[in-house]
């Protein structure tokens, strides 16, 4: 197994990563997770010629939720250091806290404010959403507008919904094709 895409906060979770070029008996391999309010770091065992990854729920627990890169490096006694790989994750809230978080991405959310505020059925706070103060001057929202950013957003989402059946290894339906005839 390599580094998973997400994990929830206050998981336990491992895997183990082959360098060939890297043994963990001569290695130690270390992983940064940093984005922009907050940094984890740890290293992994050897097992074997492999790097082993532990970690357990008292760790993960203190994670903040969001999106993080991740770097991982390795190190030797004299001092040598290589970064061997980087990545994304994702650190979605604890289940068992049961406090509130939406977890819907800005696309998302911006749908749903858009789409609303078509309807007339928008909350002050997504109409504050989609419109904008920029120098003093509150920038209003035209229907044609609102129309345009509607597009946007559903394409966005549409490709967010498509990436993410992809990671759970679901199959994409094709797009149907069209012939032309004369």
């Amino acid at each position: 197994m390599s580094e998973p895409k997400c994990i929830a906060a206050g998981d336990s979770v491992s895997w183990s990563r082959s360098l060939t070029d890297y043994p963990a008996d001569i290695w130690t391999l270390h992983y940064s997770l940093f984005n922009a309010v907050a940094s984890h770091n740890f290293s992994t065992t050897a097992e074997g010629l492999d790097h082993k990854v532990d970690l357990d729920s008292p760790t993960t627990e203190a994670w903040s939720v969001g999106r993080y890169d991740w770097t991982a490096y390795v190190t030797n006694l004299d001092g040598d250091r290589k970064v061997v790989d980087t990545g994304v994750i994702t650190i979605n809230p604890d289940p068992a806290a049961g406090e509130p978080y939406d977890g819907r991405s800005h696309a998302h959310k911006m749908l749903d404010a858009v789409e609303a505020a078509l309807e007339n059925k928008a909350t002050a706070q997504q109409l504050d959403m989609i419109r904008g103060t920029f120098n003093d001057r509150t920038i209003e929202m035209q229907p044609e507008r609102l129309i345009t950013l509607r597009d946007k957003y559903r394409s966005e989402v549409a490709a967010e919904d498509r990436l993410a059946a992809i990671n759970k290894g679901k199959r994409i339906p094709r797009g149907t094709k069209v012939r032309f005839t004369r």
